[in-house]
């Protein structure tokens, strides 16, 4: 629901996905927070696992956030994954619900550019990476905690629950796909 709304705002039309069928009318995909257990059974059960590996063929932008991440990545531990970005993660590494908190964010080019801040509940971490993925951004503790690969981008943090400040994560997100670039040029320029 933060996703869409945040996306509403915006002016960019977005709408909850639980079936194939509402699936094909769409041009983008997120994949938000949540348990990544549960949303991986969920996907398998609806069969969107089989018909997102083959969007993501066809490369359709993906934008995973937190369990999202975990979902995408190739290897995260005791989890069957979908293998779409070459990305190893571990759950829950910066914590339990209780230790959620509000990370700086900042670019990849410039640590001291601000790209506003992101709230980190039981969020994964990114512990190694393929040539094939970028890094995106950092924490102030010099983490990494947004990559991309071709047209699929992975954040372990939730911009979608950060309101209004720093970088707007939807725009840009909504910029690239929907124009069909390669959504993750320019991201050091705000």
């Amino acid at each position: 629901d933060a996703h869409l709304h945040a996306f509403n705002l915006i002016g960019v039309p977005a709408k909850p996905v639980r079936s194939i069928a509402q699936a094909e009318a769409c041009t983008a995909f997120v994949l938000p927070g949540g348990e990544s257990t549960t949303q991986l059974l969920l996907m398998q059960r609806a069969g969107f696992d089989v018909y997102l590996k083959a969007r993501v063929q066809d490369n359709t932008p993906v934008w995973g956030t937190c369990a999202g991440a975990i979902v995408l990545s190739r290897h995260a531990k005791g989890l069957d994954t979908l293998n779409l970005i070459d990305l190893t993660v571990e759950r829950n590494a910066y914590g339990s619900q209780c230790e959620s908190h509000i990370a700086s964010i900042y670019t990849v080019e410039n640590q001291r550019k601000s790209l506003g801040q992101g709230l980190m509940i039981r969020a994964p971490r990114f512990t190694a990476w393929g040539s094939s993925v970028r890094p995106l951004a950092y924490t102030d503790h010099a983490q990494c905690v947004a990559v991309v690969s071709c047209r699929i981008v992975c954040m372990s943090f939730h911009p979608e629950l950060m309101g209004e400040g720093g970088w707007n994560w939807h725009a840009w997100f909504a910029h690239a796909a929907l124009d069909d670039q390669n959504v993750f040029d320019g991201l050091g320029t705000a």
